[in-house]
């Protein structure tokens, strides 16, 4: 049995224990459907949601076999929807082990705020589990494709959120919790990981992360590309360790890689005759991975490192008052955590007082590591 079969046995052996541990709302597991997913569309047949659920399925004998199935039911609410698929799985819901919340793209558009009411309120959904946004058609596409490692999709989208982390810091994780709170919360705006469809190898459909999905209070207003979601991340202050790539010079083809071990972004408010500007350093330690056609030159890998980095930031904070128009970093947040009184003044016009407001970009960068030093390759005749 493969090791990610295992674990998922695993899971389910330990989600029993705690169903059979005298809970106030105790219920037979031979009673329940274990629920890794759900996926939710705008809904079919005039009603308000469309929701999918991807279920796990353990065949009898030796071998334990885990798969997956797909139900979905339409409702005029989320609990409505759920209670109505056991039409079809002829048991209840078990929502213990439910990792991940799809919320399709054309729901989010008319707004999300509906959609988290259901799990913060409801004593068997989590509000730990992830929440993205489906860059596809609908929400359901994203569960029923063939994840590559893990049989479960909800376990294997998990997983890729939670290595994010770790070594892209291309998106950061958000919870349903977490996101209820941002939307609470004045001066910030919401940013949710994105997952679209591609193709492996086999020309078979599976998924990857691919951005970050930008909400102006609770509706979906555009998206960040995986080049500015990185940066979003730089300027938000949740780089943990990534790799960038940044050309040696504007006029040339030749790249350099740097991977990016630790960073640290602090943002400083002030105000400046009538304006307010924000001064954000961007302190990164890092060292280079890969050269193609450059001298190795500390000095100059230092310099080319922060003018991309510079250029990058600067560049995504112009396209978010050209396009969006809204704070999508959360400055309006940081200025009422540093300076209350001057957000007190600003806050009730804030994302005309954003539009208006100036950005110095000051990144620094320590580059450390053997790979500064040497040639680079030569290849003879």
């Amino acid at each position: 049995m493969s090791t990610s079969k295992k674990g998922i046995l695993l899971i389910l052996i330990l989600s029993n224990i705690f169903i059979f541990t005298g809970c106030w709302n105790y219920s037979e597991i031979d009673e329940q459907v274990i629920v890794s997913a759900i996926a939710i569309d705008k809904g079919q047949n005039g009603k308000k949601f469309h929701v999918s659920a991807e279920i796990i399925l353990i065949a009898q004998g030796s071998n334990a076999e885990v798969s997956t199935a797909i139900v979905e039911s339409d409702g005029n609410t989320m609990l409505e929807s759920l209670r109505n698929m056991i039409s079809t799985t002829s048991q209840k819901l078990y929502h213990g082990q439910c990792k991940v919340m799809v919320i399709g793209k054309q729901l989010a558009r008319e707004g999300i705020a509906e959609t988290l009411d259901f799990p913060l309120r409801d004593h068997e959904v989590r509000k730990d589990m992830f929440v993205v946004v489906s860059q596809a058609d609908t929400a359901q596409e994203i569960l029923e494709t063939e994840a590559l490692i893990n049989p479960v999709n909800g376990f294997e989208i998990d997983t890729v959120l939670n290595t994010d982390v770790g070594s892209l810091s291309q998106v950061k994780p958000v919870r349903v919790i977490d996101s209820i709170n941002v939307l609470a919360t004045e001066g910030k705006s919401l940013a949710v990981p994105t997952i679209s469809l591609i193709k492996d190898n086999n020309e078979k459909k599976t998924t990857s992360l691919s951005g970050l999905a930008i909400f102006k209070r609770d509706k979906l207003i555009g998206f960040l590309s995986e080049e500015e979601s990185k940066m979003y991340q730089f300027i938000t202050d949740s780089v943990n360790n990534t790799a960038l790539s940044v050309r040696t010079s504007e006029d040339s083809n030749d790249y350099v890689c740097f991977e990016v071990f630790e960073n640290k972004t602090t943002v400083k408010p002030s105000k400046i005759k009538d304006a307010l500007n924000f001064e954000i350093k961007i302190n990164s330690e890092v060292s280079l991975d890969e050269t193609q056609g450059f001298e190795i030159d500390g000095k100059k890998l230092g310099e080319i490192y922060t003018r991309n980095l510079k250029n990058r930031v600067e560049n995504l904070i112009d396209n978010a008052k050209k396009f969006y128009k809204i704070d999508i970093f959360g400055f309006g947040h940081l200025l009422d955590l540093k300076n209350t009184k001057l957000w007190e003044k600003y806050k009730k016009n804030w994302d005309e007082t954003f539009l208006k407001a100036s950005f110095t970009v000051s990144p620094q960068v320590k580059v450390r590591g053997s790979g500064t030093t040497g040639e680079k390759i030569m290849v003879g005749d």
